[in-house]
């Protein structure tokens, strides 16, 4: 299963594109890449957040030269060992997986957990034939747009709630830092235990969470409130403003029709089924136990009352000794001596065996 995600202006998943192939080959990664390409276009400023894994380099340098590849801090993190962990990052160039030295903008994301989650929904719905696969990703996409579609129609701000939201809490968070002017633009802010040059005209600031995250951090927005201005929800990028969430779920998605209202073609011929002689490497077969079909279960008996349905453990038929007697019929009973006492155990704790075993003993005696 191939898979492309991104995130809208809400901080929310946006399915891009999904496909299904034999293999995760890079031949088969350069084929998804290929229709992606088709729906997206050659952009210079693409950033693709993936895996380590070979196949998907590959597709990427192939399809997308000018695209910048950065590989998720999670699996990089996972494939990391307790003794060769400098060794490994050092194989690494940093700009493949440091925020520091990456040569775009990273949109502060770091991870393909966006990714992760999608495949995490899907995983009953891969076990389908490829038709149900295909069915079940257009039902979820075609419902997230409609649903999306109206809450975005509802929002009458600048921004979407996500980054309002956002730079809400940054506002409460700096409403005491004291805020001084160098010149028309630039300003330093003091929060305490450091200081910070923003620069409003460059849209820049020392700590550089404003260029990272494309919203306004707290020294940005000191300075806003220094500038007495009313809302400084404008210094953030035009990505997370409603107009272009709006614009991201305008079209539809539409479902595919019945197959009973398919148009087939007369030179249609029939295509035979995919050899797959070839298991996927990295993902061992579920050892399941399949349940019988059309068999007789075996039923459960007591090995006591040797009624069905139940075991001895749950057997509830009292005891044939303890029949039309309590429980507390040991302590009712006026026993004449410890031997008396001594047998009316014995006779109470023998199992069905042992009480058979006697009664044969004894007949042989007489």
């Amino acid at each position: 299963m191939f898979l492309a995600v991104g995130m809208d202006a809400n901080n929310q998943i946006l399915p891009i594109a999904y496909g299904i192939g034999k293999t995760e080959s890079g031949q088969e990664w350069i084929w998804f890449m290929s229709k992606l390409k088709e729906c997206i276009g050659e952009n210079p400023s693409l950033l693709i957040i993936s895996d380590r894994a070979a196949s998907i380099d590959l597709a990427i340098r192939t399809v997308f030269p000018l695209a910048y590849h950065f590989v998720c801090c999670h699996h990089l993190l996972m494939s990391l060992g307790l003794n060769d962990v400098l060794q490994t990052l050092n194989h690494i160039p940093p700009e493949k997986w440091t925020r520091a030295f990456a040569q775009c903008n990273r949109y502060n994301y770091m991870t393909s957990n966006s990714a992760e989650s999608v495949n995490a929904l899907s995983v009953q719905a891969r076990k389908l034939p490829i038709t149900k696969v295909l069915d079940f990703f257009t039902d979820v996409t075609q419902r997230w747009y409609f649903e999306r579609r109206q809450a975005v129609e509802k929002n009458k701000n600048l921004l979407t709630p996500w980054a309002e939201n956002k730079i809400f809490r940054r506002i409460r968070k700096c409403r005491s830092w004291t805020v001084a002017g160098i010149n028309g633009s630039a300003f330093n802010v003091d929060e305490g235990k450091r200081r910070c040059v923003v620069d409003m005209q460059n849209r820049s600031c020392e700590c550089r969470i404003w260029q990272l995250s494309g919203l306004p951090c707290c020294h940005a927005i000191s300075a806003s409130t220094f500038l007495k201005e009313s809302d400084c929800s404008q210094w953030a990028v035009h990505w997370f403003r409603s107009e272009v969430h709006r614009a991201t779920y305008a079209e539809s998605v539409y479902p595919v029709h019945d197959p009973l209202n398919w148009e087939i073609l007369e030179d249609f011929s029939e295509i035979a089924t995919p050899h797959m002689n070839k298991r996927q490497a990295g993902r061992p077969p579920e050892n399941k136990r399949i349940p019988s079909k059309g068999g007789d279960s075996r039923p459960r008996e007591c090995s006591r009352c040797h009624a069905i349905g139940h075991t001895r453990d749950r057997c509830r038929k009292p005891l044939s000794s303890q029949v039309g007697s309590s429980s507390r019929s040991i302590k009712q009973t006026n026993f004449v001596n410890s031997e008396n006492f001594r047998q009316y155990i014995i006779e109470n704790t023998m199992s069905t065996t042992q009480k058979s075993e006697k009664f044969e003993y004894n007949l042989k005696e007489f």
